[in-house]
């Protein structure tokens, strides 16, 4: 006979301790990449972005802006870098209409 052990309430705080510290390391373990307001691009260069379709985090990850033959990375991980063709601070995880595959 095989008896049935019941959850006890040390090892539920246990486990629940153990819980929060890896997800407390995985949150904590890349810094986040945020980008700058562009407030002194043109007009032009304003709407070129907006025509260029520009937008800081792209659903498809394979268009990308880290992926992209345009993109200039940042010399720090953790900002945002630049583009041969978009004005303004771009992140990395961004995309647009002009997307070259590297």
């Amino acid at each position: 006979m095989t008896e049935k052990t019941l959850p006890t309430r040390r090892l539920f705080l246990q486990r629940g301790a153990l819980s929060v510290v890896a997800l407390t390391v995985v949150a904590c373990g890349d810094k986040a990449v945020v980008c700058k307001k562009d407030t002194g691009l043109t007009e032009q260069e304003e709407q070129a972005r907006k025509a260029l379709g520009y937008i800081d985090k792209g659903t498809d990850k394979t268009k990308a802006c880290d992926a992209c033959a345009q993109y200039v990375a940042a010399n720090d991980k953790g900002e945002c870098g630049g583009c041969k063709i978009v004005a303004g601070s771009i992140h990395p995880q961004g995309t647009c209409n002009a997307f070259t595959p590297a």
